[in-house]
């Protein structure tokens, strides 16, 4: 059942409407972090460990690397956990509502980042909706996976 929603016949729809979710993560994601630009202050940057992290990477090896990692590894387990998994699970005991709800705030929470709680539990929620209304897992994925991609390239062309 599991590979059934990662794996459903529809790619090519699929893959469009991850370009609409990714759009609306951006969107919902910039709104949640001026928000919270209000109350944070400008030193507690939710990915400062991982700017760290890039900024001492020297070679291609090990930025290629990290770079299949964040983009490729984790949203893939990630997803498979958290939409392929534990969304289903929680849909059965209880509304959608709060099923996304939980599930988007315990995607936030285990990337243990206090300060970036709000932003991370915004992209979880989009990815749940995506789950939902597409039935397939390829479409938070691929959300999580170019999500991740541009900002560890956003970080390494910064850095």
């Amino acid at each position: 059942e599991l590979w059934h929603r990662v794996a459903p016949a529809r790619m090519a729809r699929d893959l469009a409407w991850g370009g609409a979710f990714l759009a609306l993560a951006v969107l919902l994601v910039i709104a949640v972090a001026l928000a919270s630009n209000l109350i944070l202050k400008p030193d507690q940057s939710p990915q400062r460990e991982l700017q760290d992290l890039v900024r001492g990477l020297s070679g291609w090896g090990p930025n290629v690397a990290l770079f299949l990692t964040v983009a490729g590894l984790a949203p893939f387990f990630e997803e498979l956990l958290f939409r392929g998994f534990l969304l289903p699970v929680l849909a059965r005991h209880q509304r959608m509502a709060v099923a996304l709800t939980i599930t988007a705030l315990l995607f936030g929470a285990t990337h243990l980042q206090p300060s970036g709680l709000p932003v991370l539990s915004t992209l979880g929620l989009v990815m749940g909706l995506a789950m939902r209304h597409t039935g397939s897992l390829r479409t938070p994925i691929l959300v999580h996976a170019c999500w991740n991609g541009s900002l560890f390239l956003l970080m390494r062309a910064f850095a």
